[in-house]
C-alpha cells in the first residue's frame, strides 16, 4: 500500500514508455503520471491511457501489477494491444 500517492493527466514533453505495457509513445500524448511513496521510496512512471483504464477492470489494484505486465493479460487473451483489451472487457460489462 502506498504512503503517499497522487495521479494527473499529462501532455508529454518528450517520448516516455508507458510503465505497465512498455510501448513507447510520443510527444504531445496524453498520459498519466502516478507518484507517491511506497514502502518508504519515491516512485513516478508514465502510464498510457489504455492501461489506466484497465487497472480497475482488471481488478488488480491491490495486488499491483510490474513494469510489463500488463501485456501479459493481453497475450493471455490472445490479443496485441492493451486497447484491444479494453475494448473486448468493455464490450462485456456494457452487454
Amino acid at each position: 500500500m502506498a504512503d503517499l500517492s497522487c495521479s494527473k493527466i499529462v501532455k508529454t514533453r518528450k517520448i516516455h514508455s508507458c510503465e505497465l505495457c512498455c510501448r513507447s509513445f510520443p510527444i504531445g500524448t496524453e498520459m498519466i503520471v502516478y507518484s507517491g511513496i511506497f514502502d518508504g521510496y519515491w516512485y513516478n512512471y508514465h502510464c498510457c491511457n489504455a492501461c489506466s483504464k484497465l487497472i480497475p477492470l482488471l481488478d488488480i489494484r491491490d495486488e499491483g501489477i510490474g513494469q510489463g505486465e500488463m501485456m501479459s493479460f493481453v497475450s493471455a487473451n490472445e490479443l496485441k494491444t492493451p486497447e484491444e483489451l479494453l475494448e473486448k472487457l468493455q464490450s462485456k460489462i456494457i452487454t
